[in-house]
């Protein structure tokens, strides 16, 4: 269903071949095996997603239902026209290449951010199917025309933007189309992807950034600090993202950081007709426009008064106000929701509901997946790449990535999603759902818990803060956040805390050698936040000592002291006491340079420094602090000389 919307249009039917709503949960959908994880099977997987669709059917008068073998029922009468349709659908010639007077609107907003004041942005906001991406394009197509030579449109995938190509493409007879780029005399449109973007510092005439609401604040934020000009769309409801979760995110950063921006709504539809009832009926069942509870009573909050609770599955199916505040609480947090998540919440075998009540309204929730478990037979097979168990994420990283085989043998929860209303965040909700889960791994007997997200340095110290360890972070980015992944883990059993221990150490020694190679670009705050955590006493040699306390001294240049620069920095990241000194500029030229091998004039550049002498003062300055410091609080121990 969530497929077949997509293809559905203005005038159009939507026919569902299935087996008899009666029968139907009792089908063996071939689906069940895609859902299903080991240890279980098809038989295991819930019904209750289909359940909910057949009573969504059998309810909705709009719906006709075709009986094999009987005789066609009585269609239903049209429903009664719509007069704001006529006025929507009227004079449409006049709008060309538009559609609706809304696009045009969008279409004239956009080309404004040209020829208007710099740091102005519009926001296009509206549901699927109305036109904001192909209003991008007809914009994008109208500028270069006047003389734009050079416009960059960019979004989660290069497949997310091809409304826009294709309609900038009608817009320019003769215009040669690549796969990334659509050329016409000397002017071009090209996707960039957002991250490097950012990180080649691609310059344009104007950045055109489609499914926003898809791509992580963070780099909407980036994007928007280094683009003058700069046009945004996002959908209001729908799996690309929410719109509603957009605009609580990023509207802060708009309003402080522009001279002012415009926000341009489209509301009449351009692929369905005016309040479409096949719309409405795909909304609803999908839960497309599922919205979290409205604003809960702020006046003298708790968090120990949320009533934290696992949910049975069959009640919440049976309870449509929970599962739509539930569902919209995840749609408004996270960046993309598929339809499968909504099946794999109520179907899923291995999958748990946790939710926060307040004044009886879900404000928070988590979604929980068992994992783990294996034999150490199959452990083994995990560990070495012959299998691929589908569904226990955090057992075959560790594995395959950490060499931990014994990760696949112990049982853990995964935490898959977990939301706060945005009125109650930062303020213990999300703390206290985990500590529930945490008595629930106790009480279920597991081993350890952890979470696999988007890395950004705040939820990186989210995590910490509630006990989880960094252990991990993906060698490249996300095609769904643009984001490296990381991933965290918190003990449980004993044998769990050793687990976390070894991947801990693990992590330490190979990531700073990852991040003068793979991860060399990775953003200096992330790799600060990544590295946080006690170790052990640093062990420098005589030599080391002699190395710094020369390079400090200025007696000595950073290239033949750098190995022993090397050993301190990488402790000192790890030591939260320590970074209390120095500027944060100081401690992201020390990552950039020391551990990430970045160029003496790249850094002074990014950094407002004159040249390689000032970057080597501020790193002689933080490297002479931090030194001093290990030394006042005894946390180096000297290892022997060789001989």
């Amino acid at each position: 269903t969530g497929t077949l919307r997509a293809g559905a249009a203005r005038g159009g039917l939507m026919f569902l071949l299935c087996p008899p709503l009666a029968d139907w949960p009792a089908w063996e959908d071939p689906e069940y095996a895609r859902i299903t994880v080991a240890p279980y099977g098809a038989a295991d997987v819930g019904r209750r997603f289909v359940r909910r669709l057949c009573t969504r059917l059998g309810e909705d008068r709009r719906v006709v239902l075709v009986q094999e073998g009987d005789p066609l029922p009585p269609l239903p009468a049209p429903e009664p026209a719509d007069t704001s349709a006529k006025r929507h659908e009227a004079d449409v010639t006049d709008l060309a290449p538009c559609c609706t007077a809304d696009q045009q609107r969008a279409v004239t907003a956009v080309m404004k951010v040209i020829r208007g004041q710099r740091r102005r942005p519009t926001v296009l906001v509206a549901d699927r199917g109305r036109g904001k991406s192909a209003a991008l394009g007809i914009a994008a197509a109208q500028l270069l025309r006047d003389g734009l030579d050079d416009v960059v449109v960019t979004g989660p995938s290069l497949d997310a933007v091809q409304a826009v190509f294709t309609h900038a493409a009608a817009g320019l007879p003769g215009a040669e189309r690549r796969r990334q780029a659509l050329h016409w005399q000397d002017c071009s449109l090209r996707f960039v992807a957002p991250d490097i973007f950012l990180r080649e510092q691609v310059r344009t005439g104007l950045l055109l950034v489609d499914e926003a609401a898809a791509i992580p604040t963070p780099i909407l934020v980036d994007l928007l600090a280094v683009s003058p000009r700069v046009a945004f769309a996002t959908t209001v409801h729908g799996y690309e993202g929410s719109g509603r979760g957009f605009a609580l995110r990023f509207r802060h950063a708009l309003d402080s950081m522009t001279r002012g921006w415009r926000e341009v709504r489209l509301e009449a539809p351009v692929r369905w007709a005016v309040d479409d009832p096949l719309e409405r009926f795909i909304f609803d069942t999908l839960l497309l426009a599922a919205e979290p509870c409205g604003d809960p009573q702020l006046d003298d909050f708790d968090p120990a008064a949320c009533r934290i609770e696992r949910l049975d599955r069959d009640a919440l199916v049976a309870d449509e106000t929970t599962l739509r505040s539930l569902f919209g609480l995840l749609i408004s947090a996270h960046y993309r929701t598929r339809p499968d998540d909504l099946r794999y919440l109520l179907d899923g075998p291995n999958i748990s509901v946790i939710v926060a009540r307040y004044c009886d309204k879900v404000v928070g929730t988590a979604l929980l997946a068992e994992e783990g478990g294996f034999s150490a037979e199959d452990a083994r097979r995990i560990s070495q790449g012959d299998i691929r168990p589908h569904g226990h994420l955090l057992p075959e990283t560790l594995s395959v990535h950490l060499g931990l085989e014994m990760a696949a043998m112990l049982r853990g929860y995964r935490i898959v999603r977990i939301a706060v209303h945005h009125r109650l965040r930062r303020r213990g909700v999300a703390a206290r759902i985990l500590e529930h889960v945490h008595r629930q791994a106790v009480d279920a007997g597991m081993d350890f818990l952890g979470a696999s997200f988007g890395a950004t340095p705040e939820l990186v110290r989210f995590w910490n803060a509630c006990g989880y360890s960094n252990v991990r972070a993906s060698l490249r980015r996300g095609g769904t956040t643009a984001l490296h992944s990381a991933l965290v883990l918190a003990p449980v059993s004993s044998t769990g805390n050793a687990l976390v221990q070894a991947a801990r150490t693990r992590f330490l020694d190979l990531f700073p050698h990852q991040l003068c190679d793979v991860l060399a670009h990775l953003e200096a705050p992330l790799v600060h936040a990544l590295l946080q955590g006690s170790v052990a006493p640093l062990a420098l040699t005589a030599t080391d000592h002699e190395m710094l306390k020369t390079y400090i001294a200025g007696q000595r240049l950073y290239d033949v002291s750098v190995a022993a620069i090397w050993r301190l920095a990488c402790h000192a990241l790890t030591r939260p006491e320590i970074q209390v000194l120095g500027t944060e500029q100081a401690w992201q030229v020390l990552i950039t340079r020391v551990l990430q091998k970045q160029d003496w004039q790249e850094i002074s550049k990014r950094h407002g420094l004159a040249g390689r002498r000032a970057v080597d003062t501020l790193l002689r300055e933080l490297i002479g602090a931090i030194y001093a410091e290990y030394w006042r609080r005894n946390l180096i121990s000297q290892a022997p000389e060789i001989e």
